[in-house]
């Protein structure tokens, strides 16, 4: 046995050298389990990123909450302001402004047949102002008149729109002081032509006729505006001739003056509310009629 076993063992050797290779070369190689490929695995999160990605979100979705309240509030109290009195306003947004024809309203018109080649024409004296419809504007006190420029004249008209033109603006001193200012305007249709704008609930522009003057058609009218919690006025007297042509002064009510007044207000509350008004524009301006004075038609309106 030991002496086959040598064979063998030299053969094997034998083999091996002419090979070129390792006796151990011819040993069955031990199979490999075939490596699977290493995943790497996932890094760990930070806990801190995560956290500041979570209040990330939660920020913005605050945010875009926020932003649609604010929309909501500011839609809400916009159409709430125009539906609702608001007693901080002082006005009612939901009222709607328009403009209205006050002497119109009243009944006031023309009651003789026109004659529109007939101008309405002024002429400035030293006491005041003529008309060349026989008429006169006596003005009392000191005043002067910042003349404004352009002809003082206008037809007569029935369009549907009329403007009034200014002839006069006057200025009243005390002494050397400035007191206060009137303006003094034509008309060629001064029913059409005077109109008032109301932009609040409380607005109101009344007329109060009173008795002719020779004939012609007169009269006050109060314009009160509010704003808030203050309030404006401006109060006229109006001259209203056959044809429909007329004048009016303006002056403004003082800034002092509380217009506790409202569109059923009488003529004797107006009187003593609006008292040194009243007694500016009824005392400083007396109309009357020129005695044995002809038509004056010399001023054509162009």
């Amino acid at each position: 046995m030991g002496k086959k076993k040598k064979f063998f063992d030299e053969y094997d050797e034998l083999f091996v050298r002419a090979e070129g290779g390792d006796k151990n070369s011819l040993k069955p190689k031990k199979k490999v389990a075939e490596s699977k490929p290493k995943i790497k695995p996932a890094p760990k999160p930070n806990k801190k990123t995560k956290s500041t990605n979570n209040r990330k979100k939660v920020s913005n979705k605050f945010k875009t909450i926020g932003i649609g309240i604010v929309c909501l509030v500011i839609f809400l109290g916009y159409y709430g302001l125009k539906k609702i009195d608001s007693p901080l306003l002082g006005s009612d947004t939901s009222f709607e402004s328009k403009s209205i024809k006050p002497l119109k309203i009243a009944g006031i018109k023309a009651t003789e047949e026109i004659d529109y080649s007939l101008p309405l024409a002024v002429t400035e004296e030293e006491n005041g102002f003529t008309f060349n419809r026989g008429y006169q504007l006596e003005i009392k006190g000191d005043w002067d008149n910042e003349d404004p420029e352009g002809d003082k004249a206008v037809l007569p008209s029935k369009e549907d729109y009329v403007y009034s033109k200014e002839v006069a603006n006057l200025k009243f001193y005390d002494g050397r002081d400035f007191s206060r200012s009137a303006q003094i305007e034509i008309s060629g249709n001064i029913t059409k032509s005077f109109s008032s704008w109301l932009s609040d609930r409380r607005d109101f522009t009344k007329v109060y006729p009173q008795e002719k003057i020779d004939g012609i058609m007169t009269g006050y009218i109060i314009e009160c505006e509010y704003y808030e919690n203050s309030s404006y006025g401006n109060i006229y007297r109006y001259f209203v001739f056959p044809d429909g042509t007329g004048i009016q002064i303006r002056t403004s009510v003082g800034y002092d003056v509380k217009l506790d007044l409202t569109p059923d207000s009488t003529f004797s509350e107006f009187k003593k509310v609006l008292a040194i008004d009243y007694k500016f524009l009824s005392e400083d301006f007396v109309f009357s009629k020129i005695a044995n004075e002809s038509t004056d038609v010399s001023n054509i309106a162009e």
